[in-house]
């Protein structure tokens, strides 16, 4: 089947054109779903006409979270293909993977480029720097002015949308626990999966307009499958680039966030620097998290704390849709079989 994703997240944009779709907090930075939208065809023309990176051509990103919300889903659009690499990861594995893939284009943090620069040069890249360097460099481009020169207009490209084999829309890499990290690739199938799959709208949004903090790297399999349902919803995904813990309560406090995805350690950390009382974090609908099983007896006071909003998912970067879930009425810690279940993978 043939889609034109431009069309398609141009009738999203169109519907909550106004709302708020995304915020950078690192950078006070707000788009509504239109000014995203237009922002984003932008983005792929550029790529486009400006490097002339087409289907088959790969870009790269090496972004913060605040960055990479301009890269993320709304990217479909584009003919070329993208290479999400893990901010986390080491110079010497990020530049295996871009060995691999060989990417054209890269998208890059400023903090970053000095430390890349002549690894980047050397393999023919061309560069794109998300804020403006203090001298200019061959071959590297300021973002924000690339942006002024491109067409807003929506890219008209139809593709395939369930074979690799005919367009591939992402490639990530697994996080290599069982040894070499492997390459992993999406069609457009591949990524709705996550972001449509049911347990996303009947237990862990089940509620219009979702405001969504992210804090973990939003390129990863956990955080990133829930900006698209959280977009589709006409809701806002809320971006910073660390989970701090005295940031986040401060965000959730002043954005009336509703929904954050975390891991357990973030969880008991809440708990320690008894974050429930120095903010108010009523607003709070659902707790999502997973990477790894929870305590027992934090989640106890946790839920006593909280409420029973905790949804517990597991999934993996072959496997982008969550692949075993506790719902919101499942974590407990009242029978011995409650507690047993807690440290299973859902």
């Amino acid at each position: 089947m043939l889609v034109n994703m431009g069309r398609i997240l141009k009738q999203t944009a169109l519907k909550y054109a106004d709302r708020t779709a995304i915020v950078n907090m690192e950078r006070d930075r707000r788009f509504t779903f239109w000014q995203l939208h237009e922002l984003t065809n932008k983005l792929c023309n550029l790529i486009k006409d400006k490097f002339g990176l087409n289907e088959g051509d790969v870009y790269a990103t090496l972004l913060e979270n605040d960055n990479m919300g301009l890269f993320h889903f709304w990217m479909t659009k584009s003919s070329a293909t993208a290479l999400w690499l893990d901010i986390r990861e080491s110079v010497e594995e990020q530049l295996n993977q871009i060995d691999y893939v060989q990417p054209r284009l890269i998208f890059i943090e400023a903090k970053l480029l000095s430390q890349y620069y002549e690894y980047l040069r050397n393999r023919d890249i061309s560069i794109v720097c998300m804020d403006a360097t203090k001298e200019a460099l061959p071959n590297v481009h300021y973002f924000w002015d690339l942006l002024g020169e491109a067409s807003s207009m929506e890219p008209s490209m139809e593709y395939v949308v369930d074979d690799v084999e005919q367009h591939i829309c992402l490639l990530k890499f697994t996080g290599g626990t069982t040894g070499r990290a492997k390459c992993v690739m999406f069609s457009l199938s591949n990524i709705l999966s996550p972001g449509c799959n049911p347990v996303h709208y009947y237990e862990v949004l089940p509620f219009d307009y979702p405001k969504a903090l992210l804090s973990s790297p939003i390129t990863h399999v956990a955080s990133g499958q829930m900006v698209i349902p959280v977009y589709l919803k006409g809701g806002t995904v809320v971006t910073t680039n660390k989970a701090d813990i005295e940031r986040m309560g401060r965000i959730i406090e002043q954005e009336k966030i509703d929904f954050i995805y975390t891991i357990p350690t973030v969880l008991y950390r809440m708990l320690d620097t008894n974050m429930p009382r120095e903010y108010d974090l009523s607003s709070l609908k659902t707790i999502r998290y997973g990477a790894s099983p929870i305590s027992p007896s934090k989640l106890e006071s946790l839920l006593k704390e909280f409420g029973q909003i905790f949804v517990q998912g597991y999934a993996s970067t072959e496997c982008w849709p969550p692949a075993t879930v506790l719902a919101r009425k499942d974590p407990g810690t009242d029978t011995e079989e409650e507690i047993k279940r807690l440290g299973s993978v859902g």
